[in-house]
C-alpha cells in the first residue's frame, strides 16, 4: 500500500481547521514504517513462551485476580493467574495481548519498517503503581482518504526511555 504522508499530513490539519481547533497544528507528529502483526493463541503456555521469548522491558498485565507492572522479563513470573490482558514495551516495539474468550491475540507493533504512517506521540495518567505516565505512540494512515488510526502501542512509562 503506497501511502502519501504529505496528503494525510494536510488532511490531518484540514480537520483540525474544519473542528474549529485551527491553533492545533501537527508538532507532535512524525512520520515512520510501522509493520503490524497478529497471532492468535489457543493455550496460554504458548503464549507465555511467545511474550517471554519478545523480553519486555516494561508495561502492565491484568491477570485473572490482580494487575502487575512489569519492569523487565523477570517481573513477569509464573503467577498461576491467567492473563486477561496487557500491553508491553520490547527492544523492538510494542505487544498488546488480549484474552477474547477461549483464545488470545498477540499483537506486535514495530516502528521502522513496514508502512508509512504518521505517528502521534500521546500520554495517558497512570495509576495502580505505575511509574509514571502512560506513554503511547498513535499511527495514522489514510484509508479512502480519510484519516484513520491503524494501531497504538504503549512506548514505556513517562520518565523511562523509549
Amino acid at each position: 500500500m503506497n501511502i502519501d504522508i504529505e496528503s494525510l499530513a494536510a488532511t490531518l490539519r484540514d480537520s483540525h481547521v474544519a473542528l474549529g481547533n485551527p491553533g492545533q497544528d501537527l508538532a507532535g507528529f512524525s512520520s515512520s514504517l510501522v509493520r503490524i502483526s497478529v497471532r492468535e493463541f489457543t493455550d496460554e503456555p504458548s503464549l507465555r513462551d511467545a511474550v517471554r521469548t519478545l523480553a519486555p522491558q516494561a508495561g502492565w498485565l491484568t491477570c485473572q485476580s490482580s494487575h502487575r507492572l512489569i519492569s523487565g522479563p523477570e517481573t513477569l513470573g509464573d503467577t498461576p493467574e491467567a492473563w486477561i490482558e496487557g500491553e508491553l514495551l520490547t527492544a523492538a516495539g510494542s505487544l498488546s495481548l488480549a484474552r477474547l474468550g477461549t483464545h488470545w491475540v498477540l499483537t506486535r507493533i514495530e516502528e521502522g519498517e513496514g508502512e508509512p504512517a504518521l505517528v502521534e506521540v500521546q500520554h495517558h495518567l497512570g495509576s495502580r503503581g505505575a511509574p509514571g505516565a502512560l506513554r503511547y505512540h498513535v499511527y495514522w494512515q489514510l484509508k479512502d482518504g480519510v484519516p484513520q488510526v491503524i494501531a497504538t502501542a504503549f512506548r514505556g512509562f513517562e520518565g523511562e526511555a523509549a
